[in-house]
This record gives structure tokens, C-alpha cells and sequence, in this order.
């Protein structure tokens, strides 16, 4: 019991010393995009496998794969569309990273609460990969990865 005790006052003090350099709690009107100050989106044309690891849809901004709940949530959905451009996928979704690069330490907390997708064949993930990929171009895998959460279902 003394234990327990001393280790939980052992985590809050150092939680305290924690300071918040960036977050975004999606506050906003539901049906409405992300802030586009915060996030960027990767809005590719799948015509193969143009992430290198076999998925097989394209991304968009559309309002219909990326949006607000209203409740605090961001939702990233996969669509279907039964007649797609000629040369791409049936399937739509998003893909997004946070844009504030500066300012972000080495060392540090990462906080998110996600949902994962329910049906047969998708899959989710939530990584951070190094800032010198955006302020320098540096490519992945060079640019470093931290892999939070990848399911295949």
C-alpha cells in the first residue's frame, strides 16, 4: 500500500512538470472540417501502391472522409464508391499530420484516444514520425517513426 502511494505521488509530480507545447481538441460544429492550421492532409490518387505498403485506397479532403463530430471527435472514415475515376480504387479515406513542427522536444507525452474501425480489411494507425521530414525533407524511414498503434483487421 505504501507502495502504490509513493508511485502515485512519484507520477504526478512529474506529470505536473509537463508543459503543453501543441494538441487540437477538435472543438468544432459537427459536419465541419479540421482545422487546417493544425493538420495537413495527404490527398493522393491511389493507381497502385503509392504509400509502399499495399493499401488500397486514395485520400481526400473531402467532408465525407474527414470531419467533426461535434463531440470533441475527429472522424476519419473510409468511403466506397462504386464508380471511381477511371485508373483508381473503389475506396476513399484520409491521411493526416499534425503541422506544428517547432517547438516539439525530443522528450515528451503524446496523448489520443482513438477508435478503431470495426469492418474485415481495414486497418488504422497513429504514428509521430521526426520533424526534419516536413522542415527539411527528409523521407521516411530516415526521418525516424514512432509506430503508437497499427491494427489490420
Amino acid at each position: 500500500m505504501i507502495f502504490a502511494a509513493l508511485c502515485f505521488l512519484c507520477a504526478s509530480s512529474l506529470h505536473a512538470q509537463w508543459t503543453l507545447s501543441w494538441g487540437d481538441d477538435f472543438n468544432g460544429t459537427a459536419n465541419t472540417t479540421y482545422n487546417h492550421n493544425n493538420w495537413s492532409n495527404e490527398v493522393k490518387e491511389n493507381t497502385g501502391n503509392v504509400w509502399g505498403d499495399g493499401t488500397i485506397h486514395s485520400t481526400s479532403d473531402s467532408i465525407s472522409n474527414v470531419y467533426l463530430d461535434g463531440n470533441g471527435d475527429l472522424i476519419i472514415a473510409m468511403t466506397y464508391n462504386a464508380n471511381p475515376p477511371s485508373g483508381q480504387t473503389n475506396y476513399e479515406s484520409a491521411r493526416l499530420h499534425s503541422l506544428p513542427t517547432t517547438g516539439i522536444g525530443p522528450y515528451g507525452q503524446i496523448e489520443a484516444r482513438v477508435q478503431n474501425p470495426g469492418a474485415l480489411g481495414m486497418g488504422a494507425a497513429v504514428w509521430a514520425m521526426g520533424a526534419d521530414n516536413v522542415t527539411s525533407g527528409i523521407p521516411w524511414p530516415w526521418c525516424g517513426e514512432l509506430d503508437m498503434m497499427e491494427i489490420q483487421a
